[in-house]
């Protein structure tokens, strides 16, 4: 049995582009860029750019590349892209921004949690609000659907265009993010065990009646810690920002809290008990380190919440 030989990475981006440019007509182009993506991690992309639409799904030259390594074929690996380049597109979203009038926009902003430090290239370019070691950024939703969500960030040129500050995004999105990504609250034992029904839990009212039912004896393990995200499950970091939510989970448990950052996407929730500090920041550092995707880092550090002064710290 012959052995296979794989083309290195910069041959099999220029192949896949000319095997691309052969699937389309003139009207078509098919460039190769570079997306940046959170914590400024930079991804090379395959863009397939139809003359007329805005619409331009990002095909990750490096995960394919992967699947190639794997086993794919060349012919596999295009034929893969064609059917996500034909999922992404085949619905043009029912709200085209026609308009950037700013009366006609507000009421689809919303805010994003991320590191401070690690988007320094990012938040350049965007108006931002500091929160400890993170940055609160906006973003304006163009449509949701049963299979995710559209949107792009607001820049600052178009922050300018509308004559507002970061301070005036903030308090429009505070408003908005919550009426549009309700919070979600999930013991980590139901999301571990009953994984990919997931969507069966999470109401916030219903968890924190049981939690409040559960005796304090029995609050241990994985029994005592809480998944806390939004609706669907994408950026619900930022849930820790909504009025009331972990003011009512700390009353809850009554007891100050632990938030550590799972990633973008959660946070962990555990009461203040004997756990230390340093222990938990260097169990978010390992998973991190392990289990997290370099562009959906939160952060290395743990957060509590102090449920006498209404804050988090």
């Amino acid at each position: 049995m012959g052995l296979k030989f794989y083309m290195d990475y910069n041959s099999f981006t220029s192949k896949i582009k000319t095997e691309l440019e052969k699937q389309f007509d003139s009207s078509h182009k098919v460039v190769i860029s570079t997306t940046l993506k959170n914590n400024d991690v930079q991804l090379d992309t395959i863009l397939i750019q139809k003359e007329g639409s805005y619409i331009s799904p990002n095909l990750y030259l490096e995960y394919y590349y992967e699947q190639y390594c794997e086993g794919a074929s060349i012919e596999e690996v295009v034929e893969d892209m064609l059917v996500a380049y034909a999922e992404a597109t085949k619905q043009e979203p029912a709200l085209k921004l026609q308009s950037t009038d700013f009366s006609q926009c507000m009421s689809k902003i919303y805010y994003r949690l991320v590191n401070y430090e690690k988007n320094s290239s990012f938040l350049s370019k965007v108006p931002y609000v500091r929160y400890h070691d993170l940055a609160i950024v906006f973003y304006f939703l163009v449509e949701e659907q049963a299979s995710g969500i559209q949107s792009f960030c607001i820049n600052s040129h178009l922050c300018e265009k509308w004559e507002m500050t970061a301070k005036e995004l903030y308090d429009i999105a505070k408003i908005n993010t919550q009426n549009m990504f309700p919070a979600k609250l999930s013991n980590l034992a139901d999301v571990l065990t009953q994984y990919p029904n997931i969507g069966e839990f999470g109401d916030m009212e219903h968890t924190l009646q049981k939690i409040r039912e559960t005796d304090n004896a029995d609050m241990e393990g994985p029994f005592s810690i809480y998944v806390l995200t939004n609706k669907i499950g994408v950026n619900g970091a930022a849930v820790i920002l909504y009025p009331d939510v972990l003011r009512k989970i700390a009353e809850s448990f009554q007891s100050d809290l632990y938030l550590l950052p799972s990633s973008i996407h959660e946070f962990l929730i555990l009461p203040k008990k004997d756990f230390k500090t340093e222990e938990l920041e260097a169990m978010v550092q390992e998973v991190n380190r392990t289990q997290v995707m370099s562009e959906e880092v939160l952060s290395q550090r743990v957060y509590s919440y102090n449920r006498k002064k209404h804050c988090v710290e």
